[in-house]
Formats: structure tokens, C-alpha cells, sequence
């Protein structure tokens, strides 16, 4: 579920070149379909990369 849920929300950009405001739109993307799979109780919680 998981891979398939990144493929699929880098999917839209894969033509366009890469510059940072494209890879935070990414980012924003695959994190909103994340967001609504925990609010649907298809996954259990999200995990935050460290910084």
C-alpha cells in the first residue's frame, strides 16, 4: 500500500523537471493521500522522517 501510494502521488510529475518547489509538491501530495487513509482507519498512524 505503501509504495503504491507514493508511485502513484509522484505519478503526475514525472514529466516536469525537478526543482524544490515540484519535489515539496510531491511531498504534499503522497502526505495527503497518507493523511486520508489514517482519517478512512486504512492505516494505523503516520511516521515523521527525523530531521
Amino acid at each position: 500500500m505503501l509504495v503504491d501510494t507514493i508511485a502513484n502521488g509522484m505519478q503526475w510529475a514525472i514529466d516536469q523537471p525537478l526543482r524544490p518547489s515540484l519535489a515539496k509538491d510531491i511531498v504534499e501530495t503522497i502526505n495527503g493521500t497518507l493523511r486520508e487513509f489514517k482519517a478512512q482507519g486504512r492505516c494505523a498512524r503516520s511516521v515523521r522522517a527525523r530531521r
